[in-house]
C-alpha cells in the first residue's frame, strides 16, 4: 500500500506492553470532507516518456494499491519493530511544556475536544506552520487515561486514520496530541515542537456498520466479509459474485445472504479488478485478459470456457499496475471493456492504451469504441443505453502538470477521444476532445459506478449516478473513501453542484452494484466487508 510508516515504541515501555500495544498500520486514511475539484484546462504535449516515479506518490491508484497490498501484510507480518536501544525524547509530556518548544505548537484539528464516535473509523487531523525537514516526523501519541503518553506511528502527513489501531485497543475514552520529532533511524533525538491534548471518546468499534455515516432513512448491513474484495456482478437469479485480490472468485447464492456466506466459485485469476454476470456466465477481467466462466457441470465451480484475448494483445501493466479493468454488456448484446493508459501523462505508445473497447461475443472481434482515457476504472450504462465511465488522473504535481487534476466522470460516445495524454480535466474548446461530464475531488479515485434504475430509494434518487472513491492520502485534506451519489435534474442532467456524500465511513470503497432488492451492494477493499445499504423509512 503506502510507504511503510516508521513504527516506534518508547524505550520506556516493558516487552509485554510492546507486544499488547504494537501499532498496526491503516491501509489508508478514512473519510473527511474534500471539496468538488474545479475543472482545469491542462495542456502539456511535451511530456517525459521516462517513467514517472516521485517518491512513490502515484501508489494511491487502485490497480497498484492492491498490486502492493499483499507485499504490505508480508512486510508488516515479518516487520517487529524492537524498543530502541537508548532512552529518547519519546513518553510523557511532562518534562516539557507545548510552550517551551522552541518552535510554534502543532494545531490539532479533529476530532474536536471531547468528541465523542462510533465505530473505529476514526481520523486523527492536525496542521503545521511549515513543511517538515528529511529528518523530522510528526510523532501521533495516542493513550488512555493514567497510561504514559505513548507514540504509536511516524508519518509525515497531517492526518492519520486510527481504524486499525482502534479495533486492537477497543471501546474507551482516549488522549492524543502530536509531537514533531527529529529522528536518526528508529531513534527520537529532539523534539521540536507539540500540541496541547485532547480527548476523544469511541464505542463499537468492532461493529463495521457503525463507522457508516448514512443519509436519514437509509440503513446498511454487513452481507458477508472477504479478503480484499476488487469488484462486484450480481446475476439474475441472485448470486452475488465477488473477485478477491488473490485470484479467487467467490459465490454467495440469494439464500445464503442472510448467513453471510461465501464459497469458492474459481480460482487462479491475476490481480482480477472486473467482473459481469450474464445469462451464459461470469466474465472475468484480470491483467491484460478477459475470461469466460461456467458452471458445466452443476457442481458450483466454474470453468474457463474461453479467453478474449491473445497473450500481451491488451496493455496489461506497462505503466505502473494500469490494466483491463471494468466490464459492461451493452444494450447491443456486445461486452465493454474499459483499458488503462500505459503511461502516467503520455506519451502514449500502445494502440490499445487508455480505451474503451467494444467486444462482439458472437463474432470474437473488437473495436475502440472511444479513446483518451488515461486510466478508466468501471463502466456501466443506464436504462437509455447511454455509457458512462470514471475515469483517474495524474496524481503527483510537477513542472509540466502544476496542480493535481481531477477525477473524472465521462459520458462515452462512439469515435471520441476524451483527451488523454494531452489534456486532463477540462479542454481548451479548439482541442477535439470531450469534457468530463463530472469532475470528482483531485485523486479522489473513482473506482465503481451505476445508474440507479431501481425504485426502492426515494425519488430523488432515480437514475442517479453512484460511484466509489477508493480514497488517496497524497494530498490535504485526504479525497475519497466514501461513496457518492449524483442525483439526475428534472431536465434529465447531472450537475456539478448536486454531487454529495451518499456514505462515509468506508476506508476504501471499490465497487458497487444494484441489489436484487433495489439496494446498493457495496465492497470495501480496506476492510474486507461487503456491505447491504438498504432504504428503511418508507415514504
Amino acid at each position: 500500500m503506502y510507504p511503510l510508516a516508521d513504527i516506534r515504541l518508547s524505550a520506556t515501555q516493558s516487552a509485554e506492553q510492546t507486544r499488547a500495544r504494537r501499532w498496526y498500520p491503516s491501509a489508508l486514511a478514512g473519510p473527511v470532507c474534500c471539496a468538488v475539484a474545479t475543472g482545469v484546462a491542462l495542456r502539456h504535449e511535451s511530456l517525459r516518456s521516462a517513467g514517472f516515479e516521485p517518491n512513490g506518490d502515484k501508489m494511491h491508484h487502485p490497480n497498484r494499491l492492491l498490486s502492493l497490498s499483499l507485499l504490505f501484510g508480508c512486510l508488516m507480518a515479518a516487520c517487529s519493530t524492537p524498543p530502541p536501544a537508548a532512552p529518547n525524547l519519546a513518553g510523557d509530556l511532562a518534562a516539557q511544556t507545548v510552550s517551551e518548544f522552541t518552535e510554534p505548537e502543532v494545531t490539532l484539528l479533529t476530532p474536536l475536544p471531547e468528541a465523542e464516535w462510533q465505530g473505529a473509523s476514526l481520523m486523527l487531523e492536525w496542521s503545521w506552520y511549515r513543511e517538515l525537514k528529511d529528518n523530522e516526523r510528526f510523532d501521533v501519541r495516542v493513550w488512555r487515561d493514567g497510561e504514559p503518553a505513548y507514540g504509536i506511528t511516524w508519518v509525515r502527513v497531517r492526518y492519520l486514520n486510527l481504524d486499525n489501531w482502534l479495533l486492537n485497543e477497543g471501546d474507551g475514552r482516549y488522549n492524543w496530541t502530536v509531537v514533531v520529532v527529529q529522528v536518526e533511524g528508529k531513534q527520537i533525538v529532539r523534539e521540536v515542537a507539540a500540541a496541547e491534548p485532547r480527548a476523544f471518546t469511541v464505542r463499537d468499534v468492532a461493529d463495521p456498520v457503525k463507522a457508516l455515516i448514512l443519509p436519514e432513512g437509509f440503513a446498511a448491513r454487513v452481507v458477508g466479509s472477504v479478503q480484499n474484495p476488487t469488484s462486484l456482478a450480481l446475476a439474475d437469479d441472485g448470486t452475488l459474485y465477488v473477485s478477491q485480490l488473490n485470484g479467487d472468485i467467490l459465490r454467495q447464492s440469494a439464500p445464503d445472504r442472510p448467513a453471510a456466506k461465501f464459497e469458492l466459485f474459481a480460482s487462479g485469476f491475476e490481480m482480477p479488478t472486473g467482473l459481469l454476470a450474464t445469462p451464459t456466465g461470469v466474465f472475468v477481467s484480470s491483467i491484460g485478459q478477459v475470461t469466460e466462466l461456467r458452471d458445466t457441470n452443476g457442481d458450483g465451480i466454474g470453468e474457463p470456457v474461453r479467453t478474449l484475448f491473445q497473450p500481451g494483445e491488451l496493455p496489461g501493466r506497462q505503466y505502473d499496475a494500469h490494466s483491463n479493468n471494468g466490464l459492461a454488456l451493452g444494450p447491443d448484446g456486445h461486452l465493454y471493456i474499459t483499458v488503462g493508459g500505459t503511461s502516467g501523462k503520455g506519451p502514449e505508445t500502445h494502440p490499445l492504451g487508455g480505451v474503451i473497447l467494444r467486444y462482439d461475443l458472437a463474432a470474437g472481434t473488437y473495436t475502440v469504441f472511444a479513446r483518451g482515457l488515461r486510466n478508466p476504472y468501471d463502466l456501466t450504462f443506464d436504462p437509455d443505453g447511454n455509457l458512462y465511465a470514471s475515469d483517474n488522473g495524474p496524481e503527483v504535481p510537477d513542472y509540466e502538470l502544476p496542480v493535481i487534476p481531477p477525477d473524472e466522470i465521462n459520458l462515452i460516445r462512439e469515435g471520441k477521444d476524451y483527451g488523454y495524454p494531452r489534456y486532463f480535466g477540462v479542454p481548451p474548446p479548439d482541442s477535439g476532445t470531450e469534457a468530463p461530464l463530472l469532475q470528482l475531488p483531485a485523486s479522489s479515485v473513482a473506482t465503481g459506478l451505476i445508474v440507479y434504475s431501481g425504485e426502492a430509494f426515494p425519488v430523488q434518487y432515480r437514475r442517479a449516478i453512484f460511484v466509489t472513491t477508493w480514497g488517496a492520502t497524497n494530498i490535504v485534506p485526504p479525497a475519497g473513501h466514501r461513496l457518492t451519489v449524483i442525483p439526475r435534474s428534472a431536465q434529465g442532467e447531472y450537475l456539478q453542484s448536486a454531487m454529495t456524500d451518499f456514505v462515509t465511513g468506508f476506508r476504501n470503497p471499490i465497487d458497487v452494484v444494484q441489489s436484487e432488492s433495489g439496494g446498493l451492494y457495496v465492497a470495501d477493499f480496506g476492510t474486507g466487508h461487503i456491505f447491504h445499504i438498504t432504504y428503511e423509512t418508507k415514504p
